[in-house]
């Protein structure tokens, strides 16, 4: 059992008797706690196990810390504190701890409480330490140990993308009926990418598990995720259709051009954005995968473009509002929507893929989507928050002006109609991107909860939902605008063209269009 494969002989014990590997697993532990303290330290290193004993003496003024070149990479450590406390009360303290490389494999599966999913893979090699004095074994003591991810690869650690979770574990005999099973009771984890840090106050086997299951893992959540963006792609080309169509009667004046000109452009980049999410998640995940980094810089560039085009709105009412007598020319004002709308967002994307995809750090290793733990995630929700809180400033900057008397000597007529629909459309646009999108960053964080990704899904869908409604009541609208003798179908279309533009049509359009 120390020195060769086991592999082949718990193959057939399993099969009979599934406890077996916890079983031995305590024989070990107790044969550990038989021994009677020395005068010397010790270590021996085998194929399958790896041990190390240090004693403790009055006079000894030291801590404990055994490292073991194992791969992955483990270490043992007892505060001189602690160690003094024993010693002051047994004289003499010995300290084993043991590595155990390939037992772990065999024990069952089995997860106690504090472990809320079955969906783990052992992430580290197991190690057990015991602390004996001349009056037999200590079983509460504090220990620190550190486990190196036994599950990691190389792209993994230079990507420090942290997707998977780890938890410091012991091994309880005395779950599942005498089974045995992994709790995490009286354990701290802490840690880094490629480490894990466990404080636990007793000593027993240890371990750390790694989820092998994240949260987007789940089946109706993907299937909830890819039908919200299903359904929105198709409201979209349905919503940019009506645009298309209804152009020529809704763009009256300047105003209402730069209005739609930009509400257009939201409803594309958001298109293009979906578009290229969907295809995101059909690719292999991985740097080298080149489509999986061009999915990754499109759906970047597109979203952060649909919220940098509400910018643009914004700013265009805040313009118009304020600067009163300063009237915007189509050929000055379209370069500037341009280079805000799609030259800034180009920009950060750009500036994105150049710094971190170098390092291996651009892509998460579980989806073609920015790096969400070393700061490339940044470049996506920073400018989100700063957009929202100017359009935030902005409507308040704008509702003040409307609250004043001297407002009407502003814009009058179909300019004033079209300022206070730009501004309905903000008022909407602004708190429903704002909170389903900053949801949706925080749930591209490891931090997040399964009911953010469920939250996010629901929301997303909730926008598409809006959408489709407002389409619908608009399509039923139309009827009332039409001619009711029989006619032509030439002279039909032509008044149905011409009748668009009047009351009953135009009001509806502009409020589902405002809202979408």
């Amino acid at each position: 059992m120390l020195d060769f494969d086991p592999k082949t002989l718990w193959a057939t014990a399993q099969a009979r008797v599934p406890s077996t590997a916890s079983t031995f697993l305590q024989s070990i532990e107790n044969l550990t706690r038989q021994q009677v303290p020395g005068e010397g330290n010790f270590s021996f290193i085998l194929p399958n196990v790896e041990l190390q004993r240090s004693v403790f003496h009055p006079d000894s003024s030291t801590d404990y810390t055994k490292t073991f070149h194992t791969q992955p990479l483990l270490q043992a450590h007892i505060r001189k504190e602690v160690l003094e406390e024993l010693v002051r009360s047994w004289a003499n303290v010995t300290v084993t701890s043991m590595v155990l490389k390939k037992l772990g494999r065999f024990l069952p599966a089995n997860y106690g409480q504090g472990l809320k999913s079955s969906h783990y893979i052992l992430g580290s090699l197991l190690l057990s330490s015991s602390v004996m004095t001349s009056n037999g074994s200590v079983s509460q003591t504090e220990i620190a140990m550190t486990f190196g991810h036994g599950n990691v690869t190389e792209e993994e650690v230079r990507a420090a993308s942290g997707e998977a979770r780890s938890q410091c574990v012991f091994w309880d005999h005395n779950l599942f009926q005498g089974e045995g099973g992994w709790s995490t009771q009286g354990c701290q984890t802490s840690g880094t990418d490629i480490t894990t840090m466990c404080t636990c106050q007793h000593l027993t086997s240890f371990s750390i598990l790694m989820s092998n299951q994240s949260i987007a893992d789940s089946f109706w959540l993907d299937f909830l995720s890819k039908f919200g963006v299903c359904a929105s792609i198709l409201a979209l080309v349905i919503c940019l259709g009506i645009y298309y169509l209804v152009w020529q009667s809704v763009v009256k004046n300047k105003i209402s051009y730069f209005r739609y000109m930009t509400l257009v452009n939201i409803a594309l980049s958001l298109l293009m954005g979906n578009l290229w999410f969907l295809g995101a998640t059909q690719l292999t995940t991985s740097h080298a995968n080149k489509l999986c980094v061009a999915a990754t810089f499109f759906t970047h560039f597109f979203y952060l473009a649909m919220f940098f085009w509400m910018l643009v709105q914004a700013l265009m009412l805040f313009h118009r509002l304020v600067f009163v007598f300063h009237q915007l020319a189509t050929a000055s004002i379209l370069p500037l929507m341009v280079t805000i709308g799609y030259l800034c967002p180009l920009i950060t994307a750009a500036a994105t893929v150049a710094v971190y995809f170098p390092k291996q750090g651009y892509i998460q290793t579980t989806a073609c989507w920015l790096n969400a733990h070393n700061g490339a995630i940044y470049t996506f929700s920073v400018p989100i928050l700063v957009i929202v809180l100017v359009n935030v400033l902005i409507l308040f900057v704008v509702v003040m002006k409307l609250m004043r008397p001297s407002v009407s000597e502003g814009p009058q007529g179909e300019d004033r109609k079209a300022l206070l629909n730009i501004f309905k459309a903000l008022l909407i646009l602004t708190p429903v991107f704002g909170l389903t999108w900053g949801l949706g960053v925080f749930t591209m964080t490891s931090q997040a909860s399964e009911l953010s990704h469920y939250l996010f899904a629901v929301l997303n869908s909730f926008q598409v939902g809006e959408r489709l409604l407002c389409l619908a009541f608009t399509v039923h609208s139309w009827p009332k605008t039409l001619p009711d003798t029989h006619q032509n179908k030439r002279h039909c279309n032509n008044i149905r063209t011409a009748r668009l533009g009047q009351a009953n049509g135009p009001s509806t359009l502009t409020s589902c269009l405002s809202a979408g």
